[in-house]
């Protein structure tokens, strides 16, 4: 009897710690956090490595364009250019708009101001048609 409790025992400390393990690795740090026009004027906590995508609607056949205003680089770096995806396939469709896809990469513990304007990019001295503000801690 007293090995039987041992086995029962043993085998639920083997599992208990699997388990820990197991929910360790999955979701308690996702690789990438997305937000979307909602998060305007909010905050995030992002690790050191995580990766920010910042997804809003635009169409570029207007001028405008999605673009980095302010951020302190030390501690949330931009990934490439902002790129663009339209909402249709169809090719005949002009005018149509889309969305704008800007990445970031959280670089180092810390805490910025992450500012993004809608504008023409010719247009100097005019200010941004839409903006997008977060505030965002690296931890």
């Amino acid at each position: 009897m007293k090995l039987t409790g041992a086995i029962v025992a043993l085998a639920t400390a083997a599992l208990l710690v699997m388990l820990g393990l197991f929910s360790a690795g999955c979701g308690s740090n996702p690789a990438s956090v997305t937000l979307s026009a909602d998060a305007d004027g909010s905050s995030v906590s992002l690790k050191p490595e995580q990766e920010l995508v910042i997804t809003l609607e635009g169409n570029p056949t207007t001028g405008y364009s999605w673009a980095l205003v302010k951020v302190d680089k030390a501690v949330l770096a931009p990934v490439g250019e902002p790129a663009y995806q339209p909402s249709s396939t169809d090719s005949t469709l002009v005018g149509g708009g889309g969305t704008y896809e800007l990445r970031f990469k959280a670089i180092a513990k810390g805490q910025t101001k992450l500012e993004l304007g809608y504008g023409r990019s010719w247009e100097t001295g005019v200010p941004s048609q839409k903006t997008f503000d977060l505030d965002v801690a690296v931890k």
